[in-house]
């Protein structure tokens, strides 16, 4: 008796508080102590067929605004867009801290993007934008990326899944592959393929979680799931999200290993997220911010969180869109009809053609309002006591906006279980009212991308291909209509490619004996074709056994004047990204900045390994910071960096180098060349051979060139024959042919210059190490310039017993050679191009003079201090580059591995360049490009970035730093102090090389007057 008082007691309590917490919420069903309406949302899901119907019951009950007790937790759902927009976007603070106290919260606790708040959402979130946006997120290569995604994929479906006519996949499979990989790029630089075991294991536990998880679990207590009497219950709805934070675990600690031993290098912003967060670590470590919220733990959470959040919302929309459009070929039909009639045909879908598609934005808004993927919608909880549209609700209760219920509501969605894309034609408004990225400050970060993703895929796929079921049409039904995520239809489709675009993007060859033009059932009723297989191949021009492509490659250059615009008329003809035989070799041109960035940088590791089988590696022999690859090439470039940083490169001390030598080498040529009071005439090519050659030797070994030198003068003149007749062929050449006897007559005039190099650089080692023994020449503990650092470095491994060092005095003369060749070619001809330029536009001349004597007063000179005030001055660098490029085709890479470009699969093996010749002659990017105007870089602040004259990615020139500072103090100095004149005609802007591997400057005589 007294235990039933005490219990009739305890409940009449419940029930007190249960009353006066409902006068400060939202009407509702009556709740009971403890259990809350959980009855009650039972039967009426039960009755109505699914959760959504349940709540439109108690909707039309209680009101657009009600409050539903999940046991002893009250949430409140709000189902009309007006009051949503007014409490979620007006009071966004409010209403912008996430309820994860039940299953969001396992794994999270707290942390991660989706379920954290306060300041470590602001910081992860804010630095998670940033970062995305950086690597494809809300720019222009977004779309490039998603394209080459979906290129790939469909490339590999034609390989491993074409059938019956076409492309036969289980719908979400081949969805959540293309998705998940455009997601994974941006995150961790890499994609998933079919026949990956962990993606295929985690794809299916994750679809069986996805149909079981409902409501129930968001609200059950974080103890309670981890509790050995849950366990049934977690393993089974909880269990693949642990396999997926393993995942993302075991990526993270691949790449911390990567870096460890030196296979993976973090450039200065990264290529992808990863890289990104882990510069971030390393950067609040050095600020010494104490307690940072940026560890590998909580990059685990961010990684989970951004890959759920990006791959499976959209994989299941465009799962949904296709069992949409199987079901409704008249939509298909009139989307095809206005997608010609934009591209005509003849190209893919792009975003920019979105204004002009306004059909494909109706079917894809009302394809994201039928999928609507979250039955029930993530919930807030206020922090204080506030009102929802007139009724009062009390800090502590939870919120949502039910979008799900506003995507189904009848007075604004007329027939809302038919799929009807007009409706959003004849009602321009209704798309405001449509919120599958949620609402407020809690909305979706990835929508921007998601948004693109469902634009060019589903455009794509309707150009490119028709819909055909495999098996039963599904019907545009979920199958889990009581679940937290309303999964779509479980089915395969059949994608038969449109012949237009099979001719327009490939040529195509049979495998095996051409098939007959005959039928196999002429007695049949149906006329059936013959059976045959079929090989799809990127257009390219059609190569010849052994010569390859090469007498094409002849015909264009002689055609056009040029290798480069020879290769202009190839990128017409197909595309960004074509195939040249080089005899028997196939290589791969870039054409297009942002294809070869997305490439060379965002996947440096695939295109960071050199091609150096022909002319690259005579005399290297794998050998150099040029021409080597793997752990050699890693280690000697960071010595080469770090030494050269050490003696002025990235210092102050580099402009003082820089400086001392040019007033050196002017007062030199003043006294020896004189033609009069301080004035003197010069070959161009030879006083910024000498004058930037020093520079680099001073580095390397503390000496300068004179005048008088006659190695130098022969090692010049012989070089320059060499860089006027090398070509592409040479590069391509077979080593053991280039050093045969057959071929002496053009190795002797191409390469044997190269052997005079490194004699005179292997002539200053022994010259060093004779000093050193003779007690002249005293080497300090850090060294006085490259070579003795080398030594140092040899020294000590032998010290430290290091077996198979790869410091020795042959690689330190290689190392020489190669730091020599590119310190001093490259900066002296573009030096030598630029005075050219000058000649040509005296009004350059003097804007330029106009602007450095307004940033020194005219009483001292130009300095890198001044580089911020410059501006037509770095334009005129930059111009003077794009101008130079000088080389006409870039040293190609060398794949490792099968990769794609720009959508089309390429082989390992395949050697691939990035053509900056091609880019900085592009005319959609360099209106009038064959014209020298600066000014296109002061009016187009972006166009910078598209200039690479240092080469991309990790093979980019290390020197680059020593190269930019050369070029502006010379430059800038010479403009300040001299007025430059012709000697004889003034030398035209043109290459006497057009068809050479590098694009010599003309030769010609200037006269240095200086300023009166």
């Amino acid at each position: 008796m007294f235990f039933i008082l005490v219990l009739s007691a305890v409940f009449a309590v419940l029930a007190v508080n249960l009353w006066r917490a409902r006068q400060r919420l939202p009407k509702g069903p009556s709740p009971l102590p403890l259990i809350g309406n959980l009855h009650q949302l039972v039967y009426k899901c039960w009755k109505a067929g699914g959760t959504v119907g349940g709540f439109n019951e108690f909707r039309k009950e209680f009101g657009n605004v009600f409050t539903i007790w999940m046991g002893p937790i009250p949430t409140v759902h709000i189902t009309d867009f007006e009051v949503a927009h007014e409490t979620h976007v007006k009071r966004a603070n409010t209403f912008g801290v996430r309820y994860s106290n039940g299953g969001m919260n396992y794994i999270r606790e707290g942390r991660g993007i989706i379920a954290s708040n306060g300041e470590f959402w602001q910081e992860h979130r804010r630095f998670a934008l940033k970062t995305l946006r950086d690597f494809g997120l809300g720019r222009n290569i977004m779309e490039e990326k998603i394209m080459e995604e979906y290129n790939y994929r469909f490339q590999d479906y034609k390989k491993n899944n074409f059938k019956n006519g076409g492309i036969e996949v289980h719908a979400s499979s081949c969805f959540d592959l293309l998705v998940g990989s455009i997601i994974n790029t941006l995150l961790v630089s890499e994609r998933f393929e079919q026949d990956d075991e962990d993606f295929e294991k985690m794809k299916l536990n994750l679809a069986k979680t996805l149909e079981k998880v409902s409501i129930f679990d968001a609200f059950t207590p974080l103890a309670v799931f981890k509790s050995d009497l849950w366990k049934w219950r977690t393993k089974k709805i909880f269990g693949p999200f642990d396999f997926i934070f393993g995942m993302v675990q075991k990526g993270i600690q691949k790449r911390v290993d990567a870096i460890a031993s030196g296979k993976h290098i973090i450039s200065e912003e990264g290529e992808d997220f990863v890289d990104a967060f882990l510069i971030k670590m390393e950067k609040d470590k050095k600020d010494g911010v104490k307690d940072s919220t940026f560890t590998l733990e909580t990059l685990a959470i961010d990684l989970y969180d951004l890959w759920l959040a990006g791959q499976e919302t959209t994989s299941t929309t465009l799962t949904w869109a296709c069992a949409c459009l199987l079901n409704h070929p008249e939509v298909v039909a009139e989307l095809r009809s206005e997608l010609v009639g934009i591209t005509g045909g003849t190209r893919g879908l792009s975003l920019t053609d979105k204004p002009n598609t306004p059909y494909l934005n109706a079917t894809v808004n009302e394809i994201q309002r039928i999928a609507s993927i979250l039955n029930t919608n993530l919930f807030r909880q206020l922090q204080e006591d506030t009102v929802i549209d007139g009724q009062p609700v009390s800090a502590g209760a939870v919120v949502t906006t039910q979008m799900s219920l506003l995507h189904t509501n009848e007075a604004v969605f007329k027939n809302h279980t038919v799929f009807d894309p007009s409706r959003f034609m004849e009602n321009n408004n209704l798309e405001k009212t449509l919120i599958p990225f949620g609402i407020g400050k809690r909305a979706c970060l990835g929508e921007s991308l998601a948004r693109a993703e469902l634009y060019l895929i589903t455009g794509n796929l309707v150009l490119d291909y028709s819909f055909e079921p495999v098996g039963t049409k599904p019907e545009i039904k979920t199958l889990s209509p009581f679940g937290l995520m309303k999964r779509p239809p479980n089915y395969n489709i059949r994608f038969v490619p449109i012949l237009g675009n099979l001719v327009m993007e490939y040529d195509l060859e049979p495998v095996g004996e051409k098939p007959e033009i005959k039928t196999p059932t002429p007695f049949a009723l149906m006329n059936r074709p013959p059976l045959y297989d079929i090989r799809f191949v990127p257009r390219s021009p059609i190569p010849l056994p052994l010569i390859g492509n090469l007498h094409q490659i002849a015909y264009y250059a002689k055609k056009t004047g040029g290798i480069v615009p020879a290769f202009n008329e190839f990128k017409k003809q197909y595309g960004n990204v074509f195939t040249l035989w080089m005899g028997p070799v196939p290589s791969v041109y870039i054409a297009d900045f942002d294809i070869a960035y997305e490439t060379h940088v965002k996947r440096a590791n695939v295109f960071g390994h050199r091609y150096t089988i022909g002319g690259m590696d005579y005399i290297r022999e794998g050998r150099g910071i040029v021409g080597s690859n793997g752990d050699f090439w890693l280690e000697h470039r960071r010595f080469a960096l770090t030494t050269l940083r050490n003696f002025g490169l990235g210092r102050n001390i580099m402009e003082e180098k820089i400086m001392d030598e040019y007033r050196y080498r002017i007062q030199d040529f003043s006294k020896t060349h004189a033609i009069g009071k301080e004035s003197f005439e010069v070959s161009a090519a030879t006083f910024f051979d000498i004058l930037v050659g020093s520079v680099i030797n001073q580095m390397l070994v503390s000496e300068r060139f004179e005048q008088g030198d006659e190695d130098f003068q022969k090692l010049k003149v012989s070089l320059a024959k060499s860089l006027e007749e090398l070509s592409p062929i040479d590069m391509f050449t077979p080593l053991s042919i280039l050093k045969s006897p057959l071929w002496r007559w053009r190795t002797k005039v191409t390469l044997a210059p190269f052997d005079f190099v490194l004699e005179l650089v292997s002539k200053g080692v022994k010259r060093r190490m004779a000093a050193i023994e003779n007690g002249t020449h005293v080497v300090s503990e850090e060294g006085d310039d490259f070579v003795d650092a080398f030594l140092v470095k040899i020294n000590k491994d032998q010290k430290d017993k290091i077996l198979d060092s790869s410091f020795t005095l042959d690689t330190l003369a290689i190392d020489l050679y190669d730091l020599w060749l590119a310190g001093q070619e490259t900066t002296s001809t573009t030096l030598t191009w630029a005075v050219v330029c000058l000649l040509n536009h005296p009004e350059v001349v003097e804007e330029l003079r106009k602007e450095l004597d307004g940033v020194t007063g005219g009483t001292r000179g130009v300095s890198l201090t001044d580089r911020s005030k410059t501006p037509f001055l770095n334009a005129t660098i930059n111009e003077v580059q794009r101008i130079a490029s000088i080389l006409n085709i870039n040293p190609f890479r060398h794949l490792q591995e099968d990769t794609v470009i720009d959508g089309q699969p390429i082989a390992a093996g395949t050697c691939v360049t990035a053509n900056l010749a091609q880019f900085h002659s592009d005319e959609e990017l360099f209106k009038e490009h064959t014209k020298f105007k600066p000014e296109r870089f002061l009016e187009n602040n972006n166009l910078e970035k598209k200039l690479i004259p240092f080469g991309i990615g990790k093979r980019s020139c290390p020197g680059e730093s020593l190269a930019r500072a050369e070029l502006y103090l010379i430059l800038g100095n010479l403009v300040m102090e001299y007025n430059l004149e012709s000697v004889g005609p003034v030398p035209e802007i043109k290459s006497p090389t057009p068809f050479a591997l590098m694009k010599r400057p003309p030769i010609y005589d200037v006269r240095f007057v200086p300023r009166s």
